[in-house]
């Protein structure tokens, strides 16, 4: 049995999700929860492939960092993952 680490999830899941919009037309929208180093580094890679329609981060000098890198998207801003 093998195991699926974070970045092979998310590879396979945007991969998921582009042949899903290829049939229906319809853009990948995606949400960032934790934009911190990680999660900076993943929002970079989502971008490539999809829209951030969210980005969410407890610090707001980092959420105004996320929310700049996906402008293009024009994200909904947030510091609770609730919403």
């Amino acid at each position: 049995m093998s195991s699926l680490n974070r970045r092979e999830f998310l590879a396979g899941s945007v991969l998921a999700a582009s042949a899903a919009s290829a049939q229906t037309g319809d853009p990948i929208r995606t949400a960032m929860i934790g934009t911190g180093n990680r999660g900076s580094h993943l929002m970079r890679s989502v971008l490539e492939l999809a829209k951030v329609a969210a980005v969410c981060d407890t610090k707001p000098d980092r959420l105004d960092k996320a929310a700049t890198a996906a402008a293009r998207d024009q994200p909904f801003t947030t510091n609770d993952y609730r919403r």
